[in-house]
């Protein structure tokens, strides 16, 4: 098959891509891609001019151009993109600033390519991630030389301790997230019978909110968004052909790209960062903020501020007290029956509830957190080794 040349004067040759992913050469883009496609899984060979991908001349398209050279040019700092050996290696510090890296580019992308990343679960995680990991490392390394200085306990202690509070606070947890599942449901269910709201979601095509990619570094979502993106040029390609865009500049390309893919939802996911991150950045630890001159301490306060907490700690307790006795009186006044079925629902609850978490250990005892299991026992050993070692 022949060579087809660039379809739109909008779409980005290879040498731009190389620049872009500011890799040195045609040869070093593509082998940056090749370890792409392997991480990601993306699939490289649609960017051919040949809609069966097996052309040999490269094209990308203006969908795809601007995402692609951002993981291409951010890859060599992916502590997760590298050797075997290496990975086993990675520090929490070097993953929280390769995600704070890769957001802070992600704001300088423009707007429908913006809009698109700040539309997915995973962007908000990672910018946590970006924000949280280098400060989470000095805080436990605080905590348990506190520990282990300030209470003269031995390390096996520590161990028992941690390993009750952590299986109660994880026992807890999920509870408490399967009972807000069981909530959304309920109200979807009872949303869904409403064709008013089923309209509103068919129309955002937000019946799929895909809540199980939160937890995936952006950069992979992005890599299944490119994916997307051009699954859909191909399509349109395959069905209507490209039409010469004349002297469209890329920008103004962008701008009908901001009308097809702009989400509703981003201006509010941008402001809901902005303030999230502002909050973030700006908590100070208990080091910090004595450092700073702040007079802390958790046992005395000054008596006009113990007045003011003892008074809003016996309003709450009051109206506490008040709904307990209510709900006593409720309950007194059930009969038999309807004890019967309460206790019943009860109880079918938490076997539901036990079940699924029971469901949930039962894939750690079968090895499908065998990596996670591994890091695990991997700092936990380091941890130890370094305090019983100490000289």
């Amino acid at each position: 098959m022949a060579k087809k040349k660039k379809q739109r004067k909008v779409d980005f040759t290879k040498e731009e891509i190389m620049d872009m992913s500011q890799r040195g050469s045609v040869q070093d883009l593509d082998y940056r891609l090749k370890k792409m496609k392997s991480y990601y899984g993306l699939d490289t060979s649609g960017f051919k001019t040949d809609s069966e991908g097996s052309g040999t001349e490269s094209f990308f398209p203006a969908e795809c151009g601007e995402l692609l050279s951002l993981l291409c040019r951010n890859f060599d700092f992916n502590p997760a993109g590298r050797t075997k050996s290496a990975a086993k290696n990675v520090t929490a510090t070097q993953v929280g600033d390769y995600y704070g890296r890769l957001c802070k580019e992600i704001d300088n992308l423009p707007l429908p390519f913006k809009s698109m990343v700040y539309g997915l679960p995973c962007h908000f995680a990672s910018n946590g991630i970006g924000i949280w990991a280098e400060r989470i490392v000095p805080i436990l390394t605080k905590f348990i030389a506190s520990y282990v200085e300030e209470t003269q306990e031995d390390m096996g202690l520590l161990l028992k301790r941690l390993a009750i509070d952590i299986d109660r606070a994880d026992y807890t947890l999920f509870v408490n997230q399967y009972y807000m599942r069981m909530a959304k449901e309920a109200n979807k269910k009872g949303y869904m019978d409403n064709p008013d709201y089923r309209e509103m979601l068919q129309l955002f095509d937000m019946e799929e909110l895909k809540e199980d990619r939160v937890n995936i570094g952006v950069d992979r979502g992005i890599a299944s968004l490119i994916s997307e993106l051009l699954g859909d040029v191909k399509e349109k390609s395959k069905k209507m052909g490209f039409e010469e865009d004349g002297e469209c500049s890329r920008e103004e390309y962008y701008d009908t790209l901001t009308k097809s893919y702009f989400d509703y939802r981003f201006k509010m996911n941008e402001e809901t960062l902005r303030r999230y991150s502002a909050g973030a950045r700006g908590w100070k630890t208990y080091e910090e903020r004595i450092s700073a001159g702040e007079c802390i301490s958790i046992f005395k306060k000054s008596t006009s501020e113990e007045i003011v907490d003892l008074e809003q700690d016996i309003a709450y307790l009051e109206q506490h007290l008040k709904t307990k006795k209510e709900l006593l009186e409720k309950l007194k006044k059930m009969s038999d029956e309807q004890k019967k079925a309460r206790d019943d629902n009860a109880k079918e609850i938490i076997r539901l509830v036990n079940q699924a978490y029971l469901d949930k250990c039962d894939k750690v005892t079968r090895g499908e957190y065998a990596k996670v299991e591994d890091s695990v026992d991997s700092f936990v050993g380091r941890v130890l080794w370094e305090f019983l070692n100490a000289k």
